[in-house]
């Protein structure tokens, strides 16, 4: 019986590699737009809520910051059981949502709000909010991909 952990929607290891340097880079990015933001290089705006601009919980107090602390290590352990257990594209995923937390909650942490520049009409973003989302799905799609294969 073949391991179906090995490839899971056409990613192995090497491609793990890959996606995840991928992310990598768009941090990256994140970081230079943030800085070309504060330079007033491109118009931005300050997110002080927690997602999407809404405000439903207050990102100044020590329970916001308990709970992200506790969001952040679900997401490691995710992230290291999902490499462990060959699910390659969820692991990527898992690294991508990190990437992305990583990223917005440097700027929470040192200027007090999130630096957003991509303008999607009804609210504003950044990259990090990006790799955010697209981390979620890649998690959903290798798990669902994942599940599939084995249950066939």
């Amino acid at each position: 019986m073949p391991d179906h952990g090995q490839k899971v929607f056409f990613i192995k290891h090497k491609y793990f590699l890959r996606v995840s340097f991928l992310g990598l880079i768009l941090l990256i990015g994140d970081r230079v737009f943030k800085g070309l933001a504060l330079r007033e290089k491109i118009f931005w705006q300050k997110n002080y809520h927690l997602a999407l601009s809404f405000d439903f919980l207050s990102t100044q107090d020590l329970f916001f910051y308990t709970l992200v602390g506790v969001l952040i290590l679900f997401v490691i352990y995710c992230g290291v059981h999902s490499h462990r257990q060959k699910f390659f594209l969820a692991a990527a995923g898992w690294l991508w949502l990190f990437f992305g937390a990583l990223s917005n909650i440097f700027d929470r942490l040192k200027f007090g709000y999130v630096i957003d520049y991509l303008n999607f009409y009804f609210f504003y973003n950044n990259l990090a909010d990006v790799l955010i989302w697209l981390g979620f799905l890649l998690v959903i799609i290798g798990t669902w991909y994942h599940n599939k294969k084995v249950n066939v």
